[in-house]
């Protein structure tokens, strides 16, 4: 079986518990999340939710595969096709660093006996993962009242 991996990582001044609330609340993503325009469902340990996209012209359906508060969260979705196709899980992981800040580290996991071929044709999601690690920096600190300190 084919796998391909990216991953990307932020460092937020704000607590797990913070972050991981804005994570899971799934009625706010639409307010800090450029991607999403609305999330059905609860994101809760083996729920099924639906995401809605800015550039997906249809919701996609993926399942909260972990859910270990406030430490790691994943969504794990085949894209439309069968599983053993094509997984995809996206983990955000919050890593405490002793000093006030938190860790993000976004692995995503491309699997599946046709992934390598897949994901030939999608573009780089690095920048992906970046970008949505700085948004949600930003929010996380703007929360706090930290915006425009140092290190922001």
């Amino acid at each position: 079986m084919s796998m391909k991996s990216l991953a990307a990582t932020t460092v937020i001044r704000a607590t797990p518990e913070l972050v991981w609330s804005i994570l899971t609340d799934a009625a706010g993503y639409a307010g800090w999340n450029p991607e999403v325009t609305a999330i059905e469902g609860e994101i809760t340990t083996g729920a099924e939710i639906t995401i809605h996209r800015r550039t997906e012209p249809r919701a996609s359906t993926v399942r909260v595969s972990i859910h270990e508060p406030p430490g790691r969260l994943a969504f794990t979705g085949s894209g439309g096709t069968p599983d053993a196709v094509l997984e995809v899980v996206r983990t955000y992981q919050l890593i405490p660093n002793g000093n006030g800040e938190v860790e993000l580290a976004q692995p995503l996991v491309f699997s599946g006996i046709m992934s390598g071929l897949l994901t030939r044709s999608v573009p780089d999601q690095t920048p992906v993962l970046v970008e949505l690690g700085e948004v949600l920096k930003r929010h996380a600190e703007a929360s706090l009242g930290l915006q425009g300190e140092p290190g922001s």
